[in-house]
């Protein structure tokens, strides 16, 4: 079973640290219980000198739906669409022989016709890929994938499926055509919606929102917390070094998990997490 540094869970967690004020002393070490005798009561009537016109980014300013998010699909989609896939490529097939325990292997002999190429790892050539049908999607792990592209129509024979910690994967397969390319790729907008990893699995989707927590180191990158308008934060691992508690950022990513964590990971892909 090989092992996958790239995704590594964190815990959605923010830290609220504070002091608790302390009384002052005098030199001589006894408490100050001196009054105030200060009777300035007039009002502070100085205007406001800062010139700052950056962004506010505090955590209470909330973010603004992005520019153009209803046509706009992300960078990581060149043709997306917000019409479910029509077509039955085999994924569901490939998913209904997937094995039920975590770390167990099963062989197969499955024919995938048609199904569309919804993310893939930087690089060529690819060697992860999520494909989809109307059915669901999945995950192509460690099978190199020359010249493939997002929104390529590929075809292939499934041979071997993982279940890798509660992920089906194809980790073999034969006979592999990319069959067309540029077709549309089916991206849902999941803003405001709770995701659940055993519906939602490998399926790519996008949301926007705001950075709620601080980074925390998971495996070299920095983790963080994204209120997207649902019941509960998400996690989204940031492979740009560039993402900052209060941002607001844009997500358009395929659904992963790792030890029962659902996330997002740019580390994958650059593309995939952007701040706005």
């Amino acid at each position: 079973m090989s092992l996958r540094p790239w995704l590594l869970a964190a815990p959605l967690l923010t830290l609220t640290l504070g002091c608790r004020p302390e009384p002052s002393t005098d030199s001589g070490g006894d408490t100050d219980t001196d009054a105030d005798t200060d009777a300035d009561t007039d009002a502070d009537t100085d205007g406001d000198t800062d010139s700052d016109t950056d962004t506010d980014t505090d955590v209470g300013t909330p973010c603004e739906e992005p520019a153009g998010w209803a046509t706009d699909f992300g960078d990581l989609v060149p043709t997306g669409t917000s019409t479910p896939y029509a077509n039955a490529a085999g994924i569901g097939a490939v998913l209904a022989a997937a094995p039920a325990k975590p770390g167990d292997f099963a062989a197969v002999n499955i024919a995938v016709t048609g199904a569309i190429v919804g993310a893939a790892k930087f690089g060529d050539p690819a060697t992860q890929a999520w494909l989809a049908d109307a059915d669901g999607a999945i995950l192509v792990y460690g099978i190199d994938m020359p010249g493939l592209a997002v929104g390529d129509a590929v075809s292939f024979t499934a041979l071997e499926i993982q279940n890798y910690y509660g992920t089906p994967e194809i980790t073999d397969l034969s006979d592999f055509t990319i069959d067309s390319s540029a077709n549309a790729v089916f991206v849902r907008d999941v803003r405001g919606q709770d995701l659940v990893y055993d519906n939602d699995m490998s399926q790519v989707v996008r949301f926007w929102g705001k950075m709620t927590s601080d980074g925390v180191d998971c495996g070299g990158p920095l983790c963080f917390d994204v209120d997207y308008g649902a019941s509960a934060d998400v996690l989204v691992r940031d492979g740009s070094d560039g993402l900052v508690n209060g941002a607001c950022v844009r997500v358009s990513a395929p659904v992963i998990e790792f030890m029962d964590v659902l996330q997002f990971d740019s580390v994958l892909n650059n593309d995939w997490i952007k701040a706005y």
